[in-house]
């Protein structure tokens, strides 16, 4: 598996990273960042410790489940809550988002100690199933305005051959624009149930190659 060799060099044996407490961010080749990826990426970290301690890690691609939440357009008509920044929202969700994350060693070494590498798929897939089967908590920090973007056929991890339905639906987002102005106080948390990440019919619980059941949803108030 590449992703877990990459990890175990990274947390392990890396001179830069191997002592690192903290967060280390992964990006793929076919992914292209906004000017502010970094800001708030730290942002999204200290929100974790401070926040979401039961988080295993961040991403800055989008997370709010809303309808057409990603897509700058919709933010851009829509009534902006009382104080708060529809472009800054942040929400807690359910899920394994696979572009842009970030995590630290304790998270590492949950990952380490549990299945991972005896559960026969990709490495997404792979820690998706670490969270259903409760081996990660089931829970990470997201953006509702993607901070990066994968740039599909025009990369090397997506050919034509791969275009299904989902596939497509899942490249078609928003990035914040070059020009969007980073404040660091505009960020804020949206507690609601409705921004609850809720996996689409294609995202069961996998517990091997073919073996799917249900899931039982859980409370994280």
């Amino acid at each position: 598996n590449h992703w877990w060799w990459l990890q175990v060099a990274l947390w392990r044996h890396v001179r830069e990273t191997r002592e690192h407490t903290g967060s280390i961010a992964l990006l793929e080749e076919d992914h292209l960042v906004t000017p502010d990826f970094l800001q708030v990426m730290g942002v999204l970290l200290r929100m974790q410790d401070s926040d979401c301690p039961q988080c295993w890690g961040v991403c800055v691609r989008y997370g709010c489940g809303g309808k057409d939440d990603h897509l700058l357009d919709q933010k851009q008509k829509s009534v902006q809550p009382p104080g708060q920044d529809r472009l800054a929202k942040v929400c807690r969700i359910h899920a394994v988002i696979n572009t842009g994350i970030a995590f630290n060693r304790d998270t590492f070494e949950r990952i380490e100690r549990s299945d991972f590498l005896d559960f026969m798929n990709g490495w997404d897939w792979s820690l998706f199933h670490l969270l259903q089967t409760l081996q990660l908590p089931d829970m990470m920090l997201a953006p509702s305005l993607s901070r990066i973007r994968n740039i599909g056929t025009a990369g090397a991890t997506v050919s034509e051959a791969d275009l299904q339905l989902h596939i497509i639906s899942q490249l078609q987002y928003d990035a914040a624009p070059a020009n969007i102005k980073f404040d660091e106080d505009a960020f804020w948390i949206d507690t609601g149930e409705a921004m609850a990440y809720t996996p689409p019919c294609w995202e069961p619980l996998n517990l091997g190659l073919v073996e799917f059941v249900s899931k039982t949803p859980q409370n994280y108030s």
